[in-house]
């Protein structure tokens, strides 16, 4: 935690260590940079100048304080040029900064092989094979062999040229190739083109596939022609309608010449129909032999619903009614829903429009089943929505059309409450009033359902988020109409429920309310902590029972909280805080101690809010009023 004693670790003898304390409190940039070499911190002047894009203020310390620096600033700054789009500059560092190779990679990248080529053989000539594999590789990828097969000649790698040739199927290049430069390959290469002629390989021609099961039927040793036929599988195929035509070949020679072999070869072969999506050809196999049961499950399984339907009626009654059934569970999943509504099967609809996403059409049925079936659907809806990270609609929407008690919508009206009153602005105003509208009526409709449930826990949870979302607002509301003063007080109101609103977010707001109206020892104090918090957040810690709590004892301002799991904002307004902080440490005229006696005035602006009965009611029971205070006057004002 930064504090005034931490302005001693600017000075040079600090101690060790002291060097990342300053880091730690300063922004990037010329600024922290000149402050650092001042103090004779170059290493970390350096950094901090290229961290920030400040490479002139970079080259400038380097070359005066820090000669063996300038390689890798020049480094640094190519790839700074590099991700730019400025290729020349970049190459010009990075030949500067002794690294070709990387400037080689950044045109390869860009498959600018002219300026690859011409950095390798100037530069770093061991490259300039890898320079010439790679255009190669692009070239094979485009077909144009011919001139990729020079550049792996010239690379001196022509085992490159004659992998990409056998891949293509180019096996008479293959061949030519590897007899004039690998000559020890020829033999195998003429064995992996035998192989791959006789089908071994994927991808065989159809002659390779199907030519020895023709000559056996022409032999008419039909038993081994089918089994020849068999062995044709997609794998080896070229296409599916040549396995289509093995198959029905090896069906017909059984039908016709090997009948104890129907039932098998009918089997297999509808079997392989269906692995590649040929239902309907499968299907007539069995009906071919009569088994129409099996038939109608194929149908079945390819979604072809009208045919199975009509089988199983005309020849297969008895097992009508299980298709039926099955039918009516696939328009469900499908998301028939009107056939399942007109044919009086309102839950199924109700299930199938949701499976769909066609929420409205859901909802407006649901609503005509009662709120029971109402609330399960808007909850349904609900879950969807948060899927998406919608949580203002998700809140909306619960608030529109009601809540359950039970466990599970619970926890998950609680997500959606957490995450908009976590949803803040890093300007300090919050995440404005519209996504608090939703959250309030959300929670109003979860605290009236928990009332009437009786679930007293659960039922001072959601009041304690009820009563944070309306503080929350009414900060919003506040700062839209200029209170400053006000926002300062409800920011500060709302670090008694540091548990429902994350804690890293309130205490940043109730610091950067306090610098807006100038009261800089709270700024001060509440900045700092939640500089603490970041820190805990990094080092993923669960809660705040590490923390330091002397600058918060005999205050309301609860010692321990849980932490969350990502910061609020990012790294660089995170350091503009600590450049803050450290300014607010420098400063004589600074406190670093509270003002009770105001935590006590935003107490009792808070107690007054409760104790009313009339904006008590408001903020527990009301559905549709806004309000905020100004001093101890609510105001209710129109949503």
């Amino acid at each position: 935690m930064t504090s005034l004693g931490d302005v001693d670790c600017l000075q040079p003898a600090a101690g060790p260590g002291s060097d990342e304390r300053i880091g730690d409190g300063l922004d990037g940039g010329e600024a922290g940079a000149k402050l650092l070499a001042k103090f004779g911190l170059i290493d970390q002047a350096i950094e901090y100048a290229t961290e920030s894009g400040n490479f002139d203020h970079a080259f400038a310390l380097a070359q005066a304080s820090k000669q063996d620096k300038v390689p890798e600033v020049h480094l640094k700054y190519a790839m700074f040029l590099e991700d730019e789009g400025q290729f020349e500059s970049a190459e010009k560092e990075f030949l500067k900064a002794e690294k070709p190779k990387e400037a080689i990679d950044m045109y390869t990248h860009q498959q600018d092989w002219a300026a690859a080529l011409r950095v390798a053989e100037t530069s770093e000539p061991s490259s300039v094979p890898d320079v010439l594999c790679a255009q190669a590789k692009a070239l094979v990828e485009k077909g144009d062999f011919t001139k990729a097969e020079a550049l792996f000649v010239r690379a001196k790698k022509p085992e490159l040229a004659v992998e990409a040739y056998k891949h293509a199927a180019r096996w008479g290049d293959a061949q030519r190739l590897a007899k004039e430069f690998l000559p020890h390959k020829v033999a195998d290469l003429t064995a992996e083109h035998a192989a791959y002629m006789r089908g071994d390989g994927v991808h065989a021609s159809e002659e390779a596939l199907l030519g020895p099961a023709r000559s056996l039927e022409e032999g008419r040793d039909f038993a081994r022609a089918i089994d020849a036929y068999l062995k044709v599988t997609s794998e080896r195929a070229r296409s599916h309608d040549i396995c289509e035509e093995a198959w029905e070949k090896a069906v017909q020679l059984a039908m016709n010449h090997v009948p104890a072999r129907i039932a098998e070869v009918v089997n297999t072969v509808s079997k392989r129909l269906m692995g590649i999506g040929r239902h309907p050809q499968a299907a007539e196999l069995y009906e071919g032999i009569d088994q129409h049961r099996e038939a109608v499950d194929i149908y079945m399984a390819g979604n072809l619903w009208d045919q199975a339907r009509s089988l199983a009626r005309s020849a297969t009654p008895q097992y009508a009614k299980e298709v039926e059934v099955r039918y009516r569970e696939h328009l469900k999943g499908a998301g028939a829903a009107v056939d399942l509504v007109q044919g009086g099967n309102v839950s199924e609809g109700l299930e199938a429009y949701a499976q769909r996403g066609e929420w409205e059409r859901a909802l407006e049925l649901a609503k005509q089943q009662g709120p029971p079936m109402l609330v399960k659907y808007a909850t349904l809806h609900g879950a969807a929505l948060i899927g998406q990270h919608e949580f203002v609609r998700a809140a909306t929407l619960i608030g529109k059309y009601g809540a359950s008690a039970q466990p599970a919508p619970l926890a998950m009206y609680e997500r959606v409450a957490r995450e908009l009153l976590a949803s803040g602005e890093p300007d300090g105003g919050g995440m404005g009033k519209q996504p608090l509208v939703g959250t309030r009526s959300m929670l109003h409709k979860a605290v009236g359902a928990l009332r009437d449930a009786g679930d007293e826990p659960a039922l001072q949870r959601f009041e304690t988020l009820l009563w944070a979302s309306h503080m929350a607002a009414a900060k919003v509301l506040a700062a839209e109409r200029g209170a400053m003063d006000v926002q300062r007080k409800l920011a500060i109101g709302l670090l008694r429920h540091v548990a429902a609103v994350p804690a890293d977010m309130a205490f940043y707001e109730a610091g950067m309310a306090c610098k807006a109206a100038a009261d800089l020892n709270s700024a001060f104090v509440f900045l700092n902590r939640y500089l603490d918090i970041t820190e805990a957040v990094e080092e993923n810690e669960a809660t705040s029972a590490a923390l330091d709590n002397s600058d918060f004892a005999n205050t309301p301002i609860p010692h321990e909280f849980p932490l969350p799991d990502k910061q609020f904002i990012d790294g660089s307004q995170i350091e503009h805080v600590r450049d803050y902080v450290l300014e607010l440490s420098m400063n004589k005229a600074v406190q670093q101690a509270l003002d009770t006696a105001d935590l006590g005035h935003a107490k009792a602006i808070e107690g007054a809010i409760k104790d009313d009965e009339r904006v008590r009611f408001a903020a527990l029971y009301a559905l549709a009023l806004d309000f905020y205070t100004a001093e101890h006057d609510p105001v209710p004002l129109m949503q």
